[in-house]
C-alpha cells in the first residue's frame, strides 16, 4: 500500500477509534466540577469567592463538605455565598466520584495538605483526591490557605510565624505541585485554568484512551492542533511503544 494511503488510513482507524472511545467514556452532560470544602482559619472568604466566580462562569459544581464545615455554616448559608446548592456528601463521594471531570480544593487547610502528603486515605477527601490524580482528573487548589507568604496572611495577623516554619509550610505546598495538584492563587487563574479549560472544545487524550489503543495493537497516533494528549497518556504510549505524531 501507498505510504500516504497507509498513513490516511491509519489515521481514520484512530480517529474512529478516538470517537467511539469519547462517545463511550464521556457524559452526555456537560463536564462537572466536585469542590471539596474543609474549614481552615485562612482563606475561607477567598474559597467562598473562587466558588462563586465558577458557578457564575456557567459550569457545573457540586460541593461536598467536611464536618468541621458544617459546625460553622448551614448548607443554606454555603449556597447563598456560593449560588451552589448542589451538595453531595462525604459517604457519597466513593460511589460518585466517577462521574466528575474536575476536582476543586476551594479552601487548602494545613490539615488536608499534611493528610495528602502522608496518603491518609482514611480521610474520605483523601481518598477521592488520590483517586483523582491516579485517574488523570483535573485537581485544582486556591493555595492562600496554605501559602504563608500570601498578603492574606498578613491581613489576618498571622505573618509572624519563624522563617523555618513558613519554608516547610511552603516546601509542602512544592510537593503538591510535583504530585499534580494545580495551585491557583486568585480569580484570575480560575478563569485561566478551570474555566477557560471547561470552554476549550480542544479534544483530550487520556492515559485510559492510550491503553485501548495498545489493546487493540495500534502502534502509532495522530494528533493535530486541536488535540491534546496529558501528560500521563504520553508515558502510556511510550510504555506501550506508541508513537505519536503531532502535525
Amino acid at each position: 500500500m501507498n505510504p500516504k494511503r497507509q498513513s490516511a488510513v491509519v489515521t481514520y482507524t484512530l480517529q474512529a477509534l478516538l470517537n467511539k472511545n469519547k462517545k463511550e467514556s464521556e457524559p452526555s452532560h456537560p463536564p462537572e466540577i466536585l469542590a471539596l470544602l474543609s474549614r481552615h482559619k485562612v482563606g475561607m472568604e477567598q474559597g467562598f469567592a473562587a466558588l462563586k466566580t465558577l458557578k457564575a462562569s456557567g459550569a457545573t459544581v457540586y460541593i461536598s463538605m467536611e464536618e468541621s464545615i458544617l459546625d460553622e455554616y448551614r448548607r443554606e448559608e454555603i449556597a447563598a455565598m456560593t449560588g451552589i446548592d448542589a451538595f453531595v456528601s462525604e459517604d457519597e463521594l466513593e460511589e460518585v466520584e466517577v462521574r466528575f471531570s474536575s476536582f476543586f480544593i476551594p479552601v487548602l487547610s494545613f490539615s488536608l495538605v499534611s493528610d495528602l502528603l502522608r496518603f491518609n486515605s482514611n480521610r474520605p477527601f483523601i481518598q477521592v483526591l488520590l483517586w483523582a490524580l491516579m485517574k488523570d482528573k483535573s485537581v485544582s487548589a486556591l493555595g492562600i490557605g496554605s501559602n504563608p507568604y500570601h498578603s492574606v496572611w498578613q491581613n489576618a495577623g498571622l505573618n509572624y510565624g519563624a522563617p523555618l516554619l513558613k519554608h516547610e509550610l511552603k516546601k509542602q505546598l512544592d510537593q503538591l505541585r510535583g504530585y499534580g495538584i494545580q495551585l491557583l492563587e486568585g480569580e484570575r487563574e480560575i478563569h485561566q485554568h478551570l474555566i477557560s479549560r471547561l470552554a476549550s472544545k480542544k479534544r483530550i487524550i487520556t492515559a485510559e484512551e492510550v491503553k485501548q489503543m495498545a489493546n487493540q495493537s495500534h502502534s502509532e497516533v495522530y494528533i493535530d492542533s486541536q488535540t491534546i494528549i496529558t501528560p500521563l497518556a504520553r508515558d502510556f504510549a511510550r510504555n506501550y511503544d506508541i508513537q505519536i505524531h503531532e502535525e
